[in-house]
């Protein structure tokens, strides 16, 4: 039923059924599309892009907000044989510089956007002038239309689209798919989510995103079903959309990463959704960036009390250089597994635990990959590991791309000998199935063991209270050390003084918790992130290699260092301890610890004092009290007034 080898023909047989997408453009607005009208549109522009000079094999960036509007370009590319290149609008710099970076790339393109979204990006224009060739070869949407166009012949192995990466790089690099990358692939989708004729597919994810325009665009075109389409924006704004929505059209299949439900549940709690039937849904595809396995027990126990089943969400793996899919779970197979934290080591297996277990840690388990897909998991040497061991995840397969457009470096490094594509991500496969512990890139090396950043943020979300993307741990290494500076990017606007007791708290959890040593936490406006909700971990980075954040990180030096003088110092404090021992303890830590700023009150976790100098003040408490302080009483007498307390009590008891 679905034995599409192209793209255009799917989209051709999809256009004589009754199949239609609907287009959400407001909570209260709405326009139904039939495919067959979808496919006029198509070729209306496919002949503007002729008429404007495009041949096949030319690329067009297609850089529209407009959901249906997007649709039409990149269907009249393919139908034409012109290679489009989805890419999202935005409003940043950033985003800007992006178009121009991609523009570069390309071998003859032209920019397809509309005249507004031009004029922005001409009054932003670019430091080294490079915008105006961009902005010379640009098709605008709001031409006239005229003769449709002529459709032209498309091979299997013909090159369908190029995907760039959502990333932060200064040389974006576009994922080369093919009609048959992508139909396998689809096809695959179709399977592992035991997909038919009775489904309708319901998203909010962007076109410009591989699972947004794959998943949800043409999983559904190969399946001549009904669709919708929300405006990510317009969930941004009003997340209750997204269920209010399902419940109307009575989706079967969603999808959302982590930012989603986060979002979703924020907006619960300060607006009633009114009247939900969730009880049609049974697939939530739950993927993108790292998956918070308590967050989506969250979300389903929710909306349980609208219908929603919990067993409907799964979780699931897959990037552009798949396609998009890589691993589905079957139904009922095991959501999660809990890990020792400290086992999680790249080249070594795995030790599971308890769900409750002291040290112990969930991941989701993603399934088994999905048909036309192989995956493996290496050491660094390239030689395959052991079930449950860490190590690199590598796809091979006929939905995997052959390399990155016009960029043969980046091709031969993802490549290996052997014809495996490096994914970039760690984990481990066993008889529970494929595990992703992190990105091989964001690993933290600290007092020798290796952290994965989203573990850190998780800790911090859990204990030190944090919102969900509103802090980032990244690790920041000087050529000439041999382990990472910890860094924690948190966001916070208004009088850096409220950001001390915070800083203390997120410096103390990741001290006690993990034995990680923070070396700034850095207060920043926003975290970039991904069009997926991914943090850019990179460009805060580079920011912070650049001196971006210098004068905030000085501000809160000074800020803390005169707390810390308010209380410093050999005199009785106010609650009569003992002068002698505080006297001689701040000593010897004050000795310890130079760079810091050490008062009576100061908590030596929160100040960031590593295990190791720990180890050094209690020796220096041993000689000088011998016998009267556990190395875990510094965890229960944090500051130096309370350990004073508390040698006065042990010294006097004895």
């Amino acid at each position: 039923m679905y034995d599409f080898k192209t793209l255009p023909e799917a989209l051709n047989a999809a256009a004589e059924t009754q199949a239609s997408i609907t287009f959400v453009n407001s909570a209260d607005s709405q326009v139904e599309v039939p495919i067959r009208e979808l496919r006029m549109g198509a070729l209306g522009l496919l002949g503007r892009m002729q008429r404007h000079g495009i041949q096949p094999g030319d690329e067009l960036i297609v850089h529209v907000a407009d959901n249906r509007g997007f649709l039409e370009a990149f269907w009249g590319c393919l139908l034409g044989g012109i290679v489009p290149v989805p890419l999202a609008v935005g409003i940043s710099e950033e985003h800007r510089m992006k178009v121009v970076r991609i523009f570069r790339r390309l071998r003859n393109p032209t920019l397809y956007t509309d005249g507004a979204t031009l004029a922005r990006l001409e009054q932003a224009g670019a430091p080294d002038g490079g915008f105006a060739d961009v902005s010379s070869r640009a098709l605008l949407v709001e031409g006239e239309s005229g003769d449709p166009g002529l459709p032209t012949d498309v091979q299997p192995g013909d090159l369908a689209f190029v995907q760039f990466s959502s990333g932060s790089t200064s040389e974006p690099k576009g994922v080369t798919l093919t009609h048959d990358n992508v139909v396998t692939n689809v096809r695959a989708i179709i399977a592992g989510g035991n997909m038919g004729p009775e489904d309708r597919l319901l998203s909010w994810m962007p076109l410009s995103h591989d699972m947004g325009m794959i998943g949800f665009h043409l999983v559904p075109m190969l399946l001549a079903v009904d669709s919708v389409l929300i405006p990510a924006d317009l969930f941004v704004r009003r997340p209750s959309v997204w269920m209010t929505k399902a419940s109307e059209f009575r989706a079967t299949v969603l999808c959302s990463p982590n930012f989603g439900y986060k979002h979703f549940l924020k907006g619960l709690e300060r607006r009633d959704p009114g009247p939900l039937d969730l009880s049609s849904v049974r697939v939530i595809f739950n993927g993108a960036e790292p998956i918070s396995v308590g967050l989506s027990a969250e979300f389903t126990d929710r909306l349980s009390a609208f219908g929603l089943t919990p067993s409907s969400m799964y979780f699931v793996y897959g990037l552009a250089e798949a396609s998009v899919a890589v691993s589905i779970p079957e139904v009922g197979g095991a959501a999660a597994v809990h890990v020792k934290r400290t086992s999680v080591v790249p080249g070594q297996a795995v030790e599971f635990t308890e769900a409750d277990a002291p040290g112990s840690i969930p991941f989701a388990v993603v399934g088994r990959p999905v048909q036309d897909c192989e995956v493996r998991v290496t050491a660094d040497d390239g030689s395959t590991l052991p079930d449950d061991a860490v190590g690199h995840v590598e796809i091979r397969g006929r939905n995997v791309t052959s390399g990155y457009y016009r960029d043969e470096e980046a091709t031969r490094a993802a490549t290996r000998p052997d014809g495996w594509v490096a994914t970039g991500d760690m984990g481990f496969l066993g008889q529970s199935g494929l595990v992703i512990t992190g990105r091989h890139k964001d690993i933290i090396f600290s007092n020798g063991q290796n952290f994965f950043p989203h573990d850190l943020e998780t800790i911090l979300q859990r204990e030190a209270g944090l919102d969900l993307g509103k802090v980032a741990v990244a690790g920041h290494r000087d050529p000439d050390a041999d382990a990472d500076d910890v860094l924690v990017f948190v966001v916070h606007k208004g009088d850096l003084a409220q950001l001390l007791p915070v800083a203390g708290r997120i410096i103390a959890t990741l001290n006690a918790q993990m034995g990680v040593d923070v070396t700034h936490v850095v207060p920043i406006g926003r975290i970039p992130k991904t069009t997926s909700g991914k943090a850019q971990r990179a460009r805060l980075l580079q920011g912070f290699a650049d001196g971006e954040f210098a004068g905030p990180l000085a501000e809160m030096e000074a800020l803390r260092a005169e707390a810390a003088g308010t209380d410093a110092g050999g005199q009785d404090s106010e609650d009569g301890k003992d002068a002698s021992i505080a006297t001689r303890l701040l000593d010897l830590c004050r000795g310890l610890l130079p760079a810091r700023s050490v008062g009576l009150d100061d908590n030596l976790f929160e100040i960031g004092t590593s295990s190791l100098e720990l180890a050094q003040i209690h020796e220096g408490i041993e000689k000088a009290f011998p016998g009267a302080v556990d190395i875990t009483d510094l965890f229960d007498y944090p500051t130096i007034g309370e350990l004073t307390a508390f040698l006065e009590s042990k010294l006097g008891a004895s």
